[in-house]
């Protein structure tokens, strides 16, 4: 992982997840963001 940086981990709301699945525009805009300033989003089991 030489020159890599390791990404920040940022919990999602399940609402966001059903925002990515109905293609709205704000919520891939969002994912698009985060993931270019280095978070990994995740989604964390209880939100499943």
């Amino acid at each position: 992982m030489v020159g890599m940086t390791p990404k920040k981990p940022l919990s999602l709301d399940a609402n966001l997840v059903f925002d990515l699945a109905r293609e709205n525009e704000f919520a891939h805009e969002f994912r698009e963001v985060f993931q270019a300033k280095g978070y990994g989003l995740v989604l964390p089991p209880t939100a499943v």
